[in-house]
C-alpha cells in the first residue's frame, strides 16, 4: 500500500460508520426503505445504463457503505465490493444482512489488490460518486478493471468533472486545470460534523485529473468508450459538475476506437 492509499484508508476509517448511521439511518432502517423500493437509491440515469440485472455479476469498485450495491443485489445481481475502509465494510455487510441479500465485500486497496479469479468474471464494473482522485495511476487502475470484465462487459463510471479544478481552487490546484500533484483534502463527510470536531479528522491525499487523462486511460485499457455524458452542476447549470462514461470491453487485442457523445 502506497502513501496515498494509507492516508485515504486512515481518513475513511475515522467515524465513517457513525456518519452512515446518521445520514442513512441504522442498517435496519435503511434496509427497510430499500426493500420497499430498491430503485430509491439508484438514479434514473444509472438504471437506464445498467439494464436488466437478473443474474449479472457486478464489481462495485469502491462501493463504500453498500448504498448502491445492496439495491443491485435486491434487483437480482451478484455484487462484489472492493473498498479500503473497514467502517464502510461494517455498515455495508450489516445493511446486506438486514435486507436479506448476499454481498461479497473485499476490504483491500484496489490500486494493489489482485485476484486472478476475477479475470473475465464480471458483466459490469460500476463505480460512482467520485473515486478517481483516490488513485495516482489511472493506467494501472483501468487495465485491472478491464481485465476483470468479460468480453463485451461494461464499465459504467460516474465521477466529478475535472472542471472543478478551476471552479474550486481551494482544493489545492489554484485554478490550474493541468495541475497533477497530490493534495490534502477532507474526507467526504467531514463537513457533516461539528466544526470543533473537524480538526481530529485525518486528511485524504487526492490527485485530480483532466478529462483527457481519464479518457486516454480508459481507451488504452482495451475498453471502447461508447458514450460520455457531461452533467451540469446542481445550482450552476452552465458548468459541468459530473461526467458518466460507458465503455465496453473489446475482444482480444483488437484496436481500440474511442468515441464519445456528450449530453
Amino acid at each position: 500500500m502506497n502513501e496515498q492509499s494509507r492516508a485515504n484508508q486512515r481518513a475513511w476509517n475515522h467515524r465513517a460508520y457513525e456518519f452512515w448511521n446518521r445520514s442513512n439511518g441504522t442498517p435496519s432502517v435503511f434496509a427497510a426503505k430499500l426493500l420497499q423500493n430498491p430503485d430509491t437509491n439508484l438514479s434514473v440515469r444509472y438504471r437506464g445504463l445498467l439494464g436488466n440485472l437478473k443474474g449479472k455479476r457486478i464489481l462495485n469498485a469502491l462501493g463504500s457503505n453498500g448504498r448502491k450495491a445492496v439495491p443491485l443485489c435486491l434487483m437480482g445481481a451478484e455484487v462484489t465490493i472492493v473498498d479500503i475502509s473497514e467502517e464502510n465494510r461494517r455498515y455495508a455487510l450489516e445493511l446486506a444482512e438486514c435486507a436479506g441479500v448476499s454481498l461479497k465485500y473485499v476490504m483491500a486497496d484496489l490500486a494493489t489488490y489482485k485476484d486472478d479469479s476475477f479475470d473475465g468474471y464480471f458483466d459490469i464494473v460500476f463505480s460512482e460518486g467520485g473515486v478517481l482522485h483516490y488513485f495516482s495511476d489511472l493506467d494501472s487502475l483501468f487495465q485491472k478493471l478491464s481485465s476483470y470484465l468479460k468480453v463485451k462487459g461494461r464499465l459504467i463510471l460516474n465521477d466529478f468533472h475535472p472542471y472543478r479544478k478551476m471552479l474550486f481552487p481551494e482544493i489545492g490546484t489554484n485554478g490550474n486545470y493541468f495541475d497533477n500533484g497530490l493534495h490534502d483534502g477532507p474526507v467526504a463527510y467531514e463537513d457533516q460534523f461539528d466544526e470543533s470536531e473537524r480538526s481530529d479528522f485525518p486528511k485524504c491525499l487526492l490527485r485530480y485529473y483532466t478529462i483527457g487523462e481519464v479518457v486516454t486511460a480508459i481507451g488504452s485499457s482495451g475498453l471502447w468508450i461508447k458514450e460520455m455524458q457531461e452533467i451540469p452542476k446542481d445550482g450552476m447549470e452552465s458548468v459541468p459538475g459530473e461526467f458518466t462514461i460507458v465503455a465496453e470491453k473489446l475482444p482480444g487485442d483488437s484496436d481500440v476506437h474511442i468515441t464519445s457523445r456528450c449530453s
